[in-house]
């Protein structure tokens, strides 16, 4: 789930949320694992003791998540990834001597 995921988001217009406890989960493991940058905000406690989760919310794919799914991609890893998109290119840096 993990990997289609990460491939869905590299497809995706971002930034995307997702309701779902199993969904969340995943996204904080791609986090976790430097992939993405999201926003999972802390269960809030309801009138009933129960708990509410807040949707998580993807807002970035980072370079790494992109060359990885790319990887997995030309292996073979991810059923339905022919191609994937690089993430527009920004202003370069200037090193600083």
């Amino acid at each position: 789930m993990l990997l289609r995921l990460l491939h869905r988001l590299t497809q995706e217009e971002l930034p995307v949320s997702f309701p779902r406890g199993d969904e969340i989960d995943a996204v904080r493991v791609l986090m976790l694992a430097g992939h993405v940058r999201a926003r999972i905000p802390r269960p809030l406690r309801t009138l009933d003791g129960g708990h509410h989760q807040p949707p998580a919310t993807v807002t970035e794919v980072t370079p790494l998540g992109r060359r990885t799914a790319r990887r997995l991609a030309r292996l073979g890893g991810v059923p339905g990834a022919s191609a994937i998109r690089r993430a527009p290119r920004r202003g370069r840096r200037q090193r600083v001597t």
